[in-house]
């Protein structure tokens, strides 16, 4: 795939969703019309002491243009959060052991 990814962000701290829309290069190069990728946190727990990270990839084809919808995965944006759960629990781990 030709071309860089250039996104337009947009961030909702209240709700703690984080999206990202590919406005050049990369998918849209290949011949998507719009790509969006989106992550949200939901705390869960009476103290919120753990959450849920649901990550969403929106993308949208034109019918004329043979694009290989198997392209898009989610499975770096899986990699992702068990990467940042790992570190998140080690922290935690270290916090626990200086009390």
């Amino acid at each position: 795939m030709k071309g860089s990814l250039c996104h337009e962000y947009e961030t909702d701290n209240e709700n703690y969703i984080e999206e990202a829309k590919g406005v050049e290069g990369g998918f849209l190069d290949a011949g998507y019309l719009s790509y969006l990728v989106r992550i949200e946190i939901i705390p869960e727990g009476s103290d919120y002491d753990s959450s849920i990270i649901r990550s969403t990839i929106e993308y949208e084809t034109d019918d004329k243009c043979q694009v290989n919808a198997s392209l898009i995965s989610t499975d770096l944006l899986a990699t992702i959060a068990d990467a940042t759960t790992k570190y998140l629990k080690e922290q935690k781990n270290q916090m626990e052991e200086l009390k």
